[in-house]
């Protein structure tokens, strides 16, 4: 189950362990590979964090009275057609 994502639940647990080696052997091999990808992918998500972060950069910081240009997407005008309408809005 580990490539699919999906851990099947019994509805119980299991208290004790297998006498049988093979068995045993297996469920520690699948515990390693889980634990494997789950470091894997906590890297993965560091890593695109850090990629991410260093492109990004603090919202300017806007005093009352300046001169900004607004984007025109979301409000309404008395234009008669969106299509023909100024697409920012401002100064």
């Amino acid at each position: 189950m580990l490539n699919t994502g999906w851990n099947p639940w019994l509805g119980m647990e299991l208290l004790r362990e297998s006498h049988l080696k093979t068995l045993n052997d297996f469920a520690s091999r699948m515990t390693a590979a889980t634990n494997e990808a789950l470091s894997a992918l906590t890297k993965a998500a560091d890593d695109m964090a850090q990629f991410y972060n260093v492109h990004q950069k603090d919202a300017p910081l806007y005093k009352i009275g300046e001169k900004v240009w607004l984007n025109g997407q979301n409000i309404t005008t008395s234009h008669p057609m969106w299509k023909l309408d100024h697409k920012w809005l401002g100064p």
